[in-house]
């Protein structure tokens, strides 16, 4: 009877174990002073929600937000453009300043880019404008990006789209998942990550399916994910979680986060990224902890953020530039 209870009590522990998530990381590091970032100084600021930035390395931004808001901060000033839709828009990513992508509520498409020019016409002369791209879709669309010739929107009930030049945006059928996907991730080489409700990672494949990860002990909304590849990037979301993936099939936890919804994740690297979300909650995050920034610069909730390199005219270095933004127009840069 006790040889009985002893080989019970070992499968338990075993299966206890293998289903317990990951420990994390240690957090030792003190709020940062002094970094901080400030609102943009430009005319004509929008003043609706913005819920998604980025930007091309020439410094031209892009914010879009609530009711058909699209933004562009150009030469140190705001040009809003025409509505050409009352939905709200989630999210832009484009590959170039005239090719920019975005999509939002009831599976809204807009295409940022040059139009076919007419026979009598001079190409160069073509300015890129907005257009209604048609959608196969009238579910919420959360996320667009590209990379490696690929280009994927993502968004509620499991709704993944790929785009081709000759097709257009076409519905992936029968996929991985019925859970709304949030956040969408492309590398250089093509490969996408996704994540979204209950712990939801998913993961593109090479013949263009996708599959999905389950992560052990993990099951909050998780927002956006950011990367410097499929095999390496963190995963934001709901209570302060935030998950790295570092080049296998284990997802770290690292700690430092207050218990608030992570709504957005940028980095130049692995070592050097930024997390924005609710209450004006700005993090840095150098791979092995994330470190909140005290005071914070705004209490208003922050959705995305996005940077890049720019160049210091002044002293001739490199150094990391990023853009937040978040509800009533508010836009921050820095640090």
């Amino acid at each position: 009877m006790r040889s009985c209870f002893v080989a019970l009590l070992a499968l338990l522990v075993t299966a206890c174990e293998t289903s317990k998530p990951p420990i994390p990381i240690p957090n030792d590091g003190a709020p940062i002073q002094g970094a901080f970032f400030r609102p943009v100084d430009a005319p004509d600021a929008p003043a609706g929600n913005l819920f998604s930035v980025w930007g091309d390395r020439d410094g031209v931004v892009w914010a879009v937000g609530e009711k058909g808001l699209v933004a562009r901060l150009h030469e140190g000033r705001w040009e809003v453009a025409e509505p050409l839709t009352d939905e709200d828009l989630r999210s832009v990513w484009g590959r170039a300043a005239d090719d920019v992508w975005v999509v939002g509520t009831r599976g809204t498409i807009l295409h940022y880019s040059k139009r076919t020019p007419l026979p009598e016409e001079d190409p160069d002369e073509i300015l890129p404008e907005w257009r209604l791209e048609p959608s196969p879709t009238d579910l919420d669309l959360n996320a667009v990006a590209g990379g490696g010739g690929r280009l994927y929107a993502v968004g509620q009930s499991g709704t993944i789209l790929s785009h081709d030049e000759e097709a257009g945006w076409t519905l992936l059928e029968d996929g991985p998942t019925l859970e709304t996907i949030n956040g969408l991730f492309v590398d250089g080489g093509g490969r996408a990550v996704a994540v979204g409700n209950l712990g939801l990672l998913l993961r593109s494949t090479e013949d263009g399916g996708w599959s999905r990860q389950r992560i052990d002990g993990v099951n909050q909304p998780l927002r956006a994910v950011w990367g410097i590849d499929a095999d390496r990037f963190y995963a934001v979301g709901l209570d302060g979680i935030i998950l790295r993936a570092n080049g296998d099939e284990e997802l770290e936890p690292i700690p430092g986060s207050p218990k608030v919804f992570l709504r957005g994740i940028f980095g130049t690297s692995m070592g050097n990224a930024w997390i924005v979300g609710w209450g004006g909650t700005v993090l840095h995050l150098n791979g092995s902890r994330a470190t909140p920034i005290d005071p914070a610069a705004t209490d208003r909730r922050l959705e995305a953020v996005w940077g890049r390199w720019v160049v210091d005219p002044e002293t001739e270095e490199s150094r990391p530039l990023f853009h937040l933004v978040g509800v009533n127009g508010t836009v921050l840069y820095g640090p």
